[in-house]
């Protein structure tokens, strides 16, 4: 993790807002950085990683052109 997403990081933790977060692909990287910085139980309420084409399905509730 670079400083300047490290830095991004900890001023979404300091504001207000909360998150559910919903990625697939590279974007468990994500997942990971936002739970590793101290502050994530303010903010991230849920994060999912639906792995499986079908676990794709389930969440967006119709069928991807690609997966």
């Amino acid at each position: 993790m670079t400083e300047d997403i490290l830095e991004k990081i900890k001023a979404i933790h300091a504001s207000e807002h909360q998150v559910v977060i919903a990625t697939a692909g590279a974007g468990h990287s994500l997942i990971g950085w936002l739970l590793d910085i101290p502050g994530a139980s303010r903010t991230v309420l849920e994060a999912i990683l639906p792995y499986s084409r079908e676990a794709m399905v389930d969440l967006i509730e119709s069928v991807p052109d690609k997966s």
